[in-house]
């Protein structure tokens, strides 16, 4: 049960990033290789799309909490180039509302 909570939590967050591109079918969190594997439906496409977010580690700065990821990866080649061109140390901000829990979540 508290798995499904946080996968629903995490599918609302990463839903509210994508801001009406697409849906989020899968979310897969593994504490113990710290990552996060991320199955989408975007806008226009026809096949999921699989995103691998890898390596996270939780940062504080300024009383706010930041989550970055040493890597990211895609299972479509064009979109792996431009991650890794544009999406090493890719990281986003809690929203305050969240930022307690994140630490309990992701240690």
């Amino acid at each position: 049960m508290f798995g499904s909570m946080i996968n629903k939590g995490l599918t609302a967050l990463i839903e509210k990033k994508l801001a009406g591109a697409g849906t989020v079918e899968h979310v897969e969190l593994d504490k113990q290789q710290r990552s996060i594997q991320v199955t989408l439906l975007l806008e226009g496409e026809s096949e999921p799309l699989l995103i691998s977010l890898e390596g996270y580690r939780l940062e504080e700065q300024g009383g706010r909490t930041r989550i970055v990821f040493e890597r990211t990866t895609a299972s479509r080649r064009w979109m792996t180039v431009l991650l890794q061109e544009y999406g090493q140390g890719f990281s986003f901000w809690v929203p305050e509302k969240y930022a307690s829990l994140v630490g309990f979540i992701l240690p």
